[in-house]
């Protein structure tokens, strides 16, 4: 089986679903604000640890395979199945009391799936020190305080931004977030917080990386993995 193994001959079934993403097109799912989220999500929560943070993401068609993601081991990036940008067949697998109610009913121009991005973020720090163990690399946090950070910034994540002009030279925004609701409601406590606002002509430059775009990962094209996957 070795021999057959070390010359393409066979395979295992994971390999094979592994085989088949990586053979996939590119992504060509438009991408709703439900996408666009989870991307957004995704990129930010690899951020939140050195040991993940030089990590890029590229999204794949993955209907012809049941494979969610794997990672490449000679350059640091994770090539993702585009269902999980998807409410209705992301949460198929990840399902939750929104998706249960009615999923092709529920509105998602809000994003309030953090489930999806903790499960998947999960998944990706086990692969991730998975490789880095055999690699001998340096030391990484637990994955229990990674995923406790990633879970309370995003409790925090403003959702369902808006915006008016007020008084001249005024701009109102408001926006609700989990956990100041939950302390409001529950607890009678009134939360502040510090909003920086950006000039576009002074910060255009670093946009990117101020939204958490600078670690998407533009199509490229790879060489076979030896691998890491889930």
């Amino acid at each position: 089986m070795k021999l057959l193994k070390k010359h393409s001959l066979a395979c295992t079934p994971q390999q094979r679903m592994v085989d088949q993403l990586q053979a996939a097109q590119d992504s060509n799912m438009e991408v709703t604000s439900y996408f666009a989220t989870v991307k957004r999500l995704l990129s930010a929560a690899l951020v939140t640890d050195p040991s993940t943070s030089d990590y890029t993401m590229q999204w794949k068609s993955g209907d012809a395979t049941e494979c969610n993601f794997f990672i490449w081991n000679h350059t640091p990036s994770i090539v993702i199945n585009d269902k999980f940008g998807d409410f209705r067949r992301g949460h198929m697998e990840l399902p939750c009391t929104l998706s249960r109610a009615d999923a092709e009913a529920v509105k998602t121009s809000h994003f309030s799936c953090d489930h999806v991005i903790i499960h998947l973020y999960a998944r990706f720090l086990e692969t991730i020190r998975s490789i880095r163990q055999k690699k001998n690399s340096g030391p990484m946090d637990t994955d229990a305080n990674l995923r406790s950070k990633v879970t309370e910034k995003l409790s925090q994540m403003p959702r369902q931004v808006q915006s008016k002009t007020g008084r001249p030279g005024e701009i109102v925004v408001t926006w609700v977030d989990k956990e100041s609701y939950v302390a409001s409601e529950l607890h009678g406590l009134d939360y502040k917080c510090r909003v920086t606002l950006h000039r576009e002509r002074t910060c255009a430059s670093t946009k990117n990386d101020l939204l958490g775009y600078g670690k998407l990962l533009d199509n490229h094209k790879r060489s076979s993995p030896k691998n890491g996957e889930g």
